[in-house]
């Protein structure tokens, strides 16, 4: 079982300070999540995700980019661990 940390806060629409441009992976972490779900699929192993916010949660035109290596890599990944959401609150 392998514990993968993936920075959703860099990929929230409300962070001013990135760019929401689909084709951008900033610091490159798309392309590290996704050597780390294949490595574990290579050897047979189970991932937990953890993250600061869901990605359903703000991410806009990066949400579709995580979904789909969620669901390309189904069978590897078990759990995904965020911490809140920024949705129904009080400001």
């Amino acid at each position: 079982m392998r514990i993968v940390s993936f920075n959703s806060s860099v990929y929230d629409s409300t962070n001013k300070l990135i760019t929401n441009d689909l084709d951008e992976d900033h610091f490159g972490q798309f392309e590290w999540f996704e050597n780390q779900l294949i490595d574990a699929r290579n050897n047979n192993a189970k991932v937990w995700i953890i993250q600061h916010e869901p990605a359903c949660s703000g991410f806009d035109a990066k949400t579709n980019k995580y979904l789909n290596l969620i669901e390309k890599y189904q069978d590897v990944i078990t759990y995904e661990f965020t911490g809140h959401s920024h949705q129904n609150e009080f400001r």
